[in-house]
């Protein structure tokens, strides 16, 4: 009854993710055949700006992610799978130099890997469970 061919089909069983959209398109377009387009390229720095009435003496602390890890660590305490995905995969765009600096990245994967994190602590229990 197939003979020409296969179906393909796509289903979001949970949560939310803004690259569904493309990956879905990725998978319909593959499934007929169609070579992908390469993926953008992304631009991770935002212009500099300078305004006169700053002082120049001012140098704001650099960004250590602590805000975003504690954000992360209420994502994954919170019950329900849905949250803690969101949580994982806000976490992966933390230590990712392509998506953040890599001075955000190397210091949110430092402030993980202390043995008194919890972010760290729940996902080395998601890693050895």
């Amino acid at each position: 009854q197939f003979s020409h061919g296969i179906i393909v089909e796509v289903q979001r069983r949970f949560g939310f993710s803004i690259h569904f959209h493309g990956e879905t398109q990725a998978i319909l377009d593959a499934a007929q055949g169609k070579t992908p387009a390469p993926p953008p390229v992304r631009q991770n720095a935002l212009p500099e700006v300078s305004d006169d009435e700053d002082d120049d003496d001012y140098a704001p602390p650099p960004p250590s992610g602590s805000s975003s890890l504690a954000m992360v660590e209420k994502m994954l305490s919170l019950p329900g799978f849905d949250a803690q995905y969101l949580g994982l995969s806000t976490l992966a765009t933390l230590v990712d130099p392509e998506k953040m600096t890599m001075q955000t990245a190397r210091r949110t994967s430092a402030a993980l890997l202390k043995p008194t994190s919890p972010v760290g602590e729940k996902v080395f229990g998601y890693i050895v469970n």
